[in-house]
């Protein structure tokens, strides 16, 4: 074969891309090493089952510091060096699991550097690399054929197919700025309807309010079941620690509803939530408070003693002790409603995320 082209062997400085792979150290807590078992004992030996405090506030405290000093024994805070990295939205178990047996195969070979370790690591990488080619093409030939007649969701699927670039964090914002946005726009809402007039409300007849029904364990241990296994910063134990301890923590968790009803108390440390700031579009100037959405994340304990409108609903709307009249039906959702607006004002701490109270 002949050719005209001369072999050239040139220099070229091309710099050096940072690696997309960070590291970093951390405090975690071991979660996978956690006796669940002795995790219970010890709670049922505590201040918080043997003699819990009468007053709604101190019994609440009471859980709080109770659980996080248990979990300080059993799963202690270590400093650990963590890799952060994305992941693909396709990689899932199963990739997880393929690509586990592929290091294993390489490190056999690593160690006996034998000709059949090299074929069978080489084979199996080759499966690796033909089920992410697959996983790939599934996840978006799925994606985009369930956005056929959706013009503006098929955009939003190729504009992510093609890996835009990330939101960058604003460094002139503070969670004042955004205290003080999200305050005045309240204020100004109220003020423009303050020359609105009074809404028209009919008295009609109603039956009287009597008395709540107490909180039983099995609607507690119910709802720590059906409810998403979701936590807060906030929450003194994970959520998924929580439902795994429901025969011990049912009737802690009981005990506080029913007082909380009683005294017609929801305490302050309930009434907070962590507030993140997203924005709203990508196109957006992140330098702009009204260019965000705030969202809150409240704890656990607060959203099943009251702060969530569903189980609200179920622990408190069904505890009315009325007939179920025409008119008390309507009245039901009404008051599940002001007791929410009442018992739950947010106050919020920590930058990014917002403080601010009604």
């Amino acid at each position: 074969m002949l050719s005209d082209h001369s072999f050239v062997v040139a220099d070229v400085n091309h710099p050096c891309q940072p690696c997309t792979t960070e590291s970093d150290f951390r405090l975690v807590r071991n979660w996978r090493g956690i006796d669940v078992d002795a995790f219970a004992d010890d709670m049922r030996r505590s201040e918080l089952v043997v003699s819990s405090p009468d007053d709604v506030v101190d019994a609440f405290f009471c859980y709080d510091h109770t659980l996080t000093s248990l979990l300080d024994q059993h799963a202690p805070l270590r400093r650990r060096r963590v890799r952060t990295r994305s992941s693909a939205r396709w990689y899932d178990s199963e990739c997880r699991e393929v690509k586990r047996h592929t290091r294993t195969l390489e490190r056999k070979y690593r160690c006996r550097r034998t000709s059949q370790t090299l074929a069978d690591w080489r084979q199996q990488f080759k499966k690796q690399r033909q089920l992410y080619q697959r996983k790939f093409a599934a996840l978006w030939l799925t994606t985009v054929d369930s956005c056929r007649c959706n013009l503006r969701e098929l955009w939003h699927a190729v504009n992510d197919m093609l890996q835009p670039p990330k939101e960058k964090p604003t460094a002139k914002l503070t969670s004042s700025n955004f205290a003080n946005f999200f305050r005045n726009k309240v204020d100004n809402i109220r003020e423009s309807t303050t020359t609105a007039p009074p809404p028209v409300i009919v008295n009609r007849h109603a039956l009287p309010l009597s008395s709540f029904q107490p909180v039983l364990e099995c609607e507690i241990i119910k709802l720590l079941h059906s409810s998403p296994s979701k936590s807060c910063s906030l929450d003194p134990i994970p959520t998924c620690l929580l439902k795994r301890l429901s025969t011990c923590i049912a009737p802690v968790i009981c005990r506080l509803c029913n007082l909380s009803m009683q005294s017609g108390i929801f305490p302050s440390q309930l009434k907070r939530a962590r507030v993140l700031p997203l924005l709203k579009k990508p196109t957006l100037d992140p330098d702009t408070c009204s260019s965000y959405r705030p969202i809150s994340n409240l704890s656990f304990i607060s959203k099943l003693s009251g702060a969530s409108p569903p189980m609200y609903r179920s622990l408190i709307s069904s505890r009315i002790s009325s007939p179920p009249t025409d008119h008390f039906i309507l009245l039901k959702p009404l008051f599940c409603l002001c007791m929410i607006l009442l018992f739950v004002p947010l106050t919020t701490t920590r930058y990014p995320y917002l403080c601010y109270s009604t």
